[in-house]
């Protein structure tokens, strides 16, 4: 094989609408300090530490700064004019020559780190391939929030299998790794074949990253190299919208069974809502005890609801953008079908998909808001008459208990000490006993009268 690159497209969404610009700012950086850590261990590039002082997005003494993020056009920098030249290293007897690219993608950051080995003879050897440092690369190490695309290019003769030789590339590339790429497609870019590779790495915590791989080979001595860097920018935009779907889809993914969750949980509540307001005595305690956590229940749901929203509203852009790049690139060469078939099958399905959940799930928003609103409503009118039979209750006891202190002080005998004297016959009441009992029949007949008359009166219609 002749003229061989491989590059490493890594993605990573720096900023997004549904979380705080203080953690956007923490996971922004994330993609360039990883890359300039493979200094130390892996890549010895000795520019790569000093990476965060050559971008638009770090101040002069290396700091992450959002402020510089703000860029009105698309690409942040050109292919030709801002590529870091990274120098020549030496890893087992295999000399490497690398450059970086960093870019803004709207809301992205993209990194292509491009590895050439430097040849004594002319043809590579595809053995040689083991050389190269690919665990070092891979998404446990740099971390990209979207993902990864590896594109391999080599120039091989009309007469070898083509087929076999991309074969070759991807196992011995990735046979350090303990990965094993499954192949997926064949195509035609640029007047040259194209096979599509995906692989799986499996971390230490039991998650699993998905890496695209791209291996392009020129076997007919075609202009591909002149047409790759006039489609440059436009493939760049297309990878970056691929990995943008399958990670919106797979956060879709993520939520539905949480909104699900949410749902069911409210749903329960309704069905518990009718044995509730049976009983009078309870139902006002019953409904406060709703009140205080369904609220919180419903917050979260309509959150849930509002995310989905949004991813569909994403992936509806992506597909957009999708759309235009791959129209951008057929105006230069020909394109794989299989890209034409992601946007016209796995695309629309998964678009249909989001919107279906939110169908199902937008209907319960509105049944959930009202239930509340019953709720409340419900709980004050409950509070509200408790309140009333209260306030009765005291202006009951309040006019009695004052009528009878009225009947009491007027009598002129509170203040009479009482005394007995025994004369062997019946005494006569005392004045003071007199009171006490006129004063209670004062007030029970106070207390009844005002019974009566705050005594709500029932409403008939004629």
């Amino acid at each position: 094989m002749k003229n061989f690159t491989i590059s490493l497209l890594a993605f990573h969404l720096y900023s997004t609408f549904l979380d705080s610009s203080e953690k956007n700012n923490q996971e922004g950086k994330l993609l360039w300090e990883n890359l300039a850590q493979l200094e130390e261990k892996y890549l010895p590039f000795p520019d790569l530490k000093y990476l965060p002082h050559q971008l638009i997005c770090y101040d002069q003494n290396g700091n992450y700064n959002s402020v510089f993020e703000s860029q009105e056009n698309n690409l942040w920098m050109s292919k030709s004019k801002q590529a870091i030249d990274l120098g020549v290293i030496e890893i087992e007897n295999l000399k490497i020559a690398g450059n970086l690219q960093p870019f803004i993608l709207n809301d992205t950051y993209a990194a292509d780190l491009t590895l050439i080995p430097k040849l004594s003879t002319e043809k590579l050897d595809i053995s040689q391939l083991k050389q190269f440092p690919i665990k070092s690369l891979l998404p446990s190490s740099i971390q990209p929030s979207l993902g990864e695309t590896f594109l391999i290019y080599g120039e091989i003769d009309p007469e070898v299998n083509a087929e076999q030789i991309a074969n070759e590339c991807v196992e011995n590339l990735f046979d350090s790794a303990q990965i094993k790429p499954v192949f997926l497609n064949q195509g035609e870019l640029f007047k040259s074949l194209l096979f599509e590779y995906e692989a799986t790495e499996f971390t230490a915590n039991n998650q699993t990253n998905k890496i695209k791989i791209l291996v392009l080979l020129n076997n007919s001595q075609a202009e591909t190299i002149d047409l790759a860097e006039k489609s440059y920018e436009w493939i760049l935009q297309l990878l970056c919208c691929r990995h943008k779907i399958n990670f919106i889809y797979q956060e879709s993914r993520n939520l539905y069974p949480k909104a699900r969750k949410s749902y069911d949980k409210l749903e329960t509540e309704m069905k518990h809502f009718s044995q509730i307001t049976a009983d009078p005595k309870t139902r006002l305690e019953s409904l406060q005890q709703i009140l205080e956590k369904m609220p919180e229940d419903y917050l979260y749901y309509s959150r849930y609801l509002r995310d989905l929203k949004a991813h569909k509203t994403a992936i509806e852009t992506n597909i957009n953008n999708y759309k235009t790049c791959l129209s951008k690139i057929e105006n230069i060469s020909n394109i794989p079908q299989y890209w034409q078939d992601f946007l016209n099958k796995t695309c629309s399905l998964w678009h249909r998909q989001i919107e279906t959940d939110i169908n199902y799930l937008s209907p319960g928003q509105n049944l959930f808001e009202q239930m509340v609103n019953t709720i409340r409503g419900m709980a004050e009118i409950d509070q509200a008459e408790s309140d009333r039979r209260l306030e009765r209750t005291i202006q009951i006891i309040g006019v009695g208990l004052g009528s009878g202190g009225i009947i009491a002080s007027s009598t002129g005998h509170i203040d009479v000490p009482v005394t007995f004297k025994p004369t062997g016959k019946l005494e006569t009441i005392h004045p003071v006993i007199l009171t006490l009992i006129l004063s209670i029949l004062a007030t029970l007949l106070a207390g009844g009268i005002t019974w009566y008359f705050t005594k709500p009166k029932n409403k008939i219609n004629s």
